[in-house]
């Protein structure tokens, strides 16, 4: 009979644990729209403002390609390709500006940004694409521009 020590591996599962605890609450906090997308870029998961803005349900969500959510709106070749350079290619993406039509939103104007994060528990790439609708932002530019236009 052999005795082993699992006290350090105990110690590292509940460090995992509490680390992924702490990723999570961090993820629901954001207020933007968040999603975590595995290699194949399949949303692995996706915070709570992703499904309010976009109404759709966790389970039209988790597993399914980015390219076939919004009834396909995000297939667009220059995105598809950005996405597809991410983690072989070590890229990031900042402030791409994607026109979509949400429901119960309409026509609005998206902005997103992408990291690639390692994945400790699979050991693989993960991507993290963060979504920001900046119609209003656009719409109170065109407005104030307006506004210059006239005063002049």
């Amino acid at each position: 009979m052999t005795f082993v020590d699992i006290t350090d591996l105990k110690s590292k599962q509940t460090e995992i644990s509490e680390a992924r605890s702490f990723a999570e609450a961090i993820v629901e906090t954001v207020r933007h729209p968040l999603l975590a997308l595995d290699g194949d870029l399949r949303v692995r998961s996706a915070n709570s403002a992703f499904h309010e803005t976009f109404g759709l349900s966790p389970d039209e969500t988790i597993g399914r390609l980015i390219y076939e959510l919004v009834g396909g709106q995000w297939n667009v070749p220059s995105l598809r390709t950005l996405l597809e350079q991410l983690i072989p290619e070590h890229r990031q993406i900042d402030d791409y500006e994607i026109a979509l039509c949400v429901p119960r939103l309409g026509s609005r104007s998206m902005l997103m940004n992408a990291r690639c994060i390692t994945d400790s528990q699979d050991a693989g790439e993960l991507v993290l694409l963060a979504i920001e609708d900046i119609t209003e932002r656009q719409e109170a530019a065109r407005h104030q521009e307006l506004l210059v236009g006239e005063l002049s």
